[in-house]
């Protein structure tokens, strides 16, 4: 699941999972808009050296705004509704770069393989916003790190299938990078773009998470239990399926319009018997624009 490094909302007190979904959905809708600066074939195996100014700026500054709808974390009974406001720095180094995804080093890039280590950033807060959580401890913020590997697993004449496997152990900033669990969210994606400014992205696949990452939504410790939260010890295992669908067009070439929905079920997940669970199925979408303000006169390589 990422994250972007540096976000700002009009609604200040956000927990981790809502940045992290907005952040994720806006990477979903947004994930093939790099892909279209490049201007390749997908299904093409020639390779072909596009001019210079073909090429994308080597660094570029954006700013997205928007509306985003979503439970507070998978099985919460609270929705949030929140404006937000997100400036980020786009580097397109030949093996580092920095996007709206977080930082990531490309270790090993070839035609249907691809491997990077990740980084990204999920922002903390006050736990009483949600009541289930009421009186629980808050949520700090997580710096989520690991490798990630993309597969192409079909080439089609204007799309790609891939599989995508993330493993990330999440850090607790808060707490003196405290190691707070380790998840994976092995993936199937469609990733399609067509020369008319539309570009689609779908995936479905589940989240996977060890007892500790767990607990930190989960579980109830014998001095939060009240009349109506009993004492649960959380579980490893499946934290939820999750399935997102996200569209952008480009409006102009520094414009473009965003939008993306989620359906997440916690149905069967290690811990839906949760007494912090009180929603199985929850749906998230968010509607923006996204804005290229500056760019380097440097193209990347």
């Amino acid at each position: 699941m990422h994250a972007f490094l540096t976000a700002f909302s009009f609604k200040t007190n956000l927990m981790p999972y809502k940045t992290l979904f907005a952040l994720t959905m806006l990477s979903c809708a947004t994930a093939s808009v790099m892909a279209q600066e490049t201007a390749v074939n997908p299904s093409s195996t020639a390779t072909t050296t596009p001019s210079p100014e073909a090429k994308p700026a080597l660094w570029s500054i954006y700013g997205f705004v928007g509306h985003f709808s979503q439970p507070a974390y998978p099985g919460a009974s609270f929705t949030t509704q929140t404006n937000l406001v997100v400036p980020y720095f786009v580097y397109r180094g030949e093996k580092f770069q920095i996007d709206r995804r977080g930082a990531k080093v490309s270790t090993i890039k070839q035609d249907n393989f691809k491997l990077d280590l990740d980084l990204g950033l999920n922002f903390g807060s006050d736990a009483d916003e949600v009541p289930e959580r009421a009186g629980m401890p808050n949520l700090g913020t997580i710096l989520d790190v690991g490798p990630s590997a993309k597969i192409t697993v079909h080439k089609l004449k204007d799309a790609n299938i891939y599989l995508n496997v993330p493993v990330r152990a999440a850090l607790n900033l808060s707490d003196k990078f405290g190691y707070e669990g380790l998840s994976l969210n092995p993936n199937i994606s469609y990733e399609r773009r067509d020369p008319a400014g539309w570009s689609y992205e779908a995936n479905i696949g589940p989240v996977l998470a060890d007892q500790k990452y767990l607990a930190n939504y989960y579980q109830v410790d014998p001095e939060f239990v009240t009349a109506n939260r009993a004492a649960y010890k959380a579980k490893a295992g499946l934290l939820s399926w999750r399935a997102n669908l996200g569209v952008t067009k480009a409006v102009t070439p520094q414009l473009r319009l965003l939008g993306a929905v989620r359906y997440e079920t916690v149905s069967g997940a290690a811990n839906q018997d949760s007494p912090l669970v009180k929603e199985k199925d929850g749906f998230s979408f968010f509607l923006g624009l996204n804005y290229s303000f500056w760019e380097s006169e440097t193209r990347a390589k």
